[in-house]
């Protein structure tokens, strides 16, 4: 699927996300944008793997110019849906506690923090599928 920004009313930025998951081995997505009718490099995402035991570990960032505008909460949400919709159960992101930009990006996302990540010094993040009523 595809999703759309509309920046200051005259620019729109198209990311678009696989219809199915690749073959393994693959990364999931990287992204990019259009942006005031030329392809922009905004940021880049992707999963860092295929799902492991229904986890899966997201990783993103934005150029600074496009810092604060939403770019990568948009991104990580849409990332997320994508791969529930595919198989994931659980959804995980690590960053420096010095990354306060990174972790407000990840909470707006509807991560939460759930402590030591990967290595010293890293958390964790992580939000899972939601329930089914």
């Amino acid at each position: 699927f595809t999703f759309h920004w509309n920046i200051t009313g005259t620019s729109v930025i198209r990311v678009a996300m696989p219809t199915r998951p690749l073959p393994a081995g693959h990364f999931w997505i990287i992204w990019r944008g259009a942006l005031a009718n030329r392809v922009t490099l905004i940021g880049m995402s992707r999963f860092k793997s295929r799902p492991v035991n229904g986890e899966v570990e997201l990783g993103y960032n934005c150029l600074p110019h496009f810092q604060r505008r939403g770019f990568a909460t948009e991104v990580v949400g849409v990332m997320v849906s994508w791969a529930f919709a595919n198989g994931a159960d659980r959804v995980f992101a690590e960053t420096l506690p010095e990354l306060i930009s990174s972790q407000r990006v990840l909470l707006k996302a509807g991560f939460r923090f759930t402590g030591q990540g990967s290595e010293a010094g890293v958390w964790r993040y992580e939000r899972g599928r939601p329930a089914v009523a």
